[in-house]
């Protein structure tokens, strides 16, 4: 676009319209009586002719087509597994609603398509979503549709149960799985607080002997095993004392592979299950970790160094660190913490 010039004692120019269907350019003249007035139609012309292309692109796309645009749009900074998860909501998820227009989305229809999800059933196990799923597929549609079409809809969603879970005692797991080849990662879970991704990241130089340090996670991807040299917040990144028992377990560990724990993520979670169903308890291995949470609590460690300790961010999980925890207080802590269980070692050998 050329600058606005003054003839005949008016403002005159040209500013970029469109392109035609034989591929020239299409120029729009303004004409105005001062130059700030001209400027003022050209940024005016701007807007209408933007509104104009965001409605027309509203008419054409689908809201399976926005979603799509709006995770290739955010995929640079996705982690591996939001990634995935966003790609099988845009393809498994609201598949009337991924359908539809845009243009002729309503919140009546909208919360008709909801109430649509809330009957689907998983293929897995033949029961309909959980109230969770279908508030986490809604967010990427909503997030999608707000950002890139400026639409917002008010509706309501199915209530996320809190789910009664009652936890065995931190003895009867380990007198379960002790001996076992998942020895090492439950108790890693469940007396250091590790994650299952934490687990399966821990390679050789991430220990030395009564140290681990936490800073990679390894996490299961469409795509296979996929190494973060991070966890998902800056509070993962820690390092942990070891405690005799665990440091022996590790100590016997085969360094034939690059891992301390070489069982993949898969194996270790079918063969705790294997255990749980046996035993009655119905938990998963992620489970073991909340007994490490519980335990924490019931020792009364202190909420600071009990969230540094486990890697926790925000309060809804742990409550906020308001200061930062010191050295030898953090030592006494993690003995009261390692005493305990190893009295369950010494009580078991009995």
């Amino acid at each position: 676009m050329a600058a606005p010039k003054k003839r005949n004692g008016k403002w005159h120019g040209t500013v970029y319209s469109h392109t035609d269907e034989n591929g020239k350019r299409i120029y729009h003249s303004i004409t105005a009586d001062t130059k700030a007035e001209w400027l003022a139609a050209e940024k005016e012309f701007k807007a209408r002719k933007a509104l104009g292309e965001k409605e027309k692109k509203k008419v054409r796309d689908t809201v399976g087509d926005i979603v799509e645009k709006y995770i290739a749009l955010k995929t640079p900074v996705l982690s591996p597994t939001t990634l995935d998860a966003y790609n099988r909501i845009r393809h498994h998820a609201f598949p009337g609603l991924m359908a539809m227009k845009v243009s002729d989305l309503t919140r009546t229809i909208v919360q008709q398509q909801i109430a649509a999800e809330c009957q689907r059933t998983t293929q897995r196990s033949g029961k309909p979503l959980s109230a969770k799923t279908i508030k986490n597929e809604w967010f990427l549609v909503a997030c999608a549709l707000k950002e890139l079409c400026d639409l917002q809809f008010r509706v309501t969603l199915p209530k996320v149960a809190k789910p009664i879970v009652e936890l065995p005692e931190p003895a009867e797991v380990f007198e379960a799985v002790r001996g076992t080849d998942i020895e090492l990662p439950c108790l890693l879970a469940m007396w250091l607080s590790l994650s299952a991704s934490e687990i399966h990241g821990l390679t050789w130089d991430d220990y030395t002997k009564e140290k681990l340090y936490i800073r990679k996670v390894r996490i299961r991807t469409s795509k296979g095993l996929v190494v973060k040299q991070t966890g998902k917040a800056e509070k993962r990144i820690r390092v942990l004392s070891v405690p005799p028992y665990i440091d022996a377990l590790i100590a016997d560990m085969s360094r034939e592979s690059e891992y301390i724990v070489p069982l993949s993520p898969t194996q270790v979670e079918k063969r705790f299950r294997a255990i749980s169903e046996a035993q009655g308890w119905g938990i998963s291995f992620h489970k073991l970790r909340h007994i490490n949470a519980s335990v924490m609590a019931l020792l009364s460690i202190p909420t600071q160094y009990a969230q540094e300790r486990g890697g926790w961010k925000t309060p809804y999980t742990m409550q906020g660190v308001y200061q930062h925890t010191f050295g030898e207080a953090r030592k006494t802590f993690d003995n009261v913490i390692d005493n305990y269980f190893e009295n369950i070692v010494k009580n078991s050998a009995k």
